[in-house]
């Protein structure tokens, strides 16, 4: 009788530590698959006065800190620079009078990032080299550039873009 006991205590605990390293695992495969999903695009610093347009808003003040989104419109007046950061390994280093649209889509995984600058000039950082689904692309009116990975700065004046 005691065995019988023993051996349904032990079957219990057994299928109880059998239910909890399944939901470990299954967390686990559910919380990694979901890393990647979300795009980081984050104001590093806002010196001076960076406007942002986001749909009907028309006056946010760029912040340290501040998550922008894809299609926000973005202006950085005289005596002013914005450092942003993209998905931890890609940086954009606007420098004053400048303006541009900021479109982001895909995952960190499969990021495809365009920075259409209307004018003025930014400096470009992609640290780590692109995988084969992302893309990192500048167009201005006069030309477009695409990069897998590498420092790049492109100016746009009233006359020419400067590469």
């Amino acid at each position: 009788m005691k065995s019988k006991k023993g051996l349904i205590i032990g079957g219990a605990i057994a299928g109880l530590v059998a239910i909890a390293a399944i939901a470990t695992v299954l967390i686990l495969f559910v919380f990694k698959g979901n890393s990647d999903t979300y795009r980081v695009i984050k104001v590093m610093k806002a010196d001076g006065h960076c406007n942002i347009i986001r749909g009907d808003i028309t006056d946010l003040e760029a912040y340290e800190g501040m998550a922008l989104q894809s299609g926000d419109i973005i202006h950085v007046d005289g005596n002013s620079s914005l450092v942003l950061m993209l998905d931890d390994d890609k940086f954009a280093y606007i420098e004053q009078n400048t303006d541009f649209e900021l479109v982001a889509q895909g995952t960190a995984k499969d990021s495809r990032t365009r920075i259409d600058l209307k004018c003025g000039a930014i400096t470009c950082e992609v640290r780590n080299s692109l995988s084969t689904e992302s893309m990192y692309e500048v167009n201005t009116p006069n030309s477009t550039m695409a990069v897998r990975g590498t420092s790049f700065r492109i100016e746009v004046t009233d006359m020419e873009t400067i590469k």
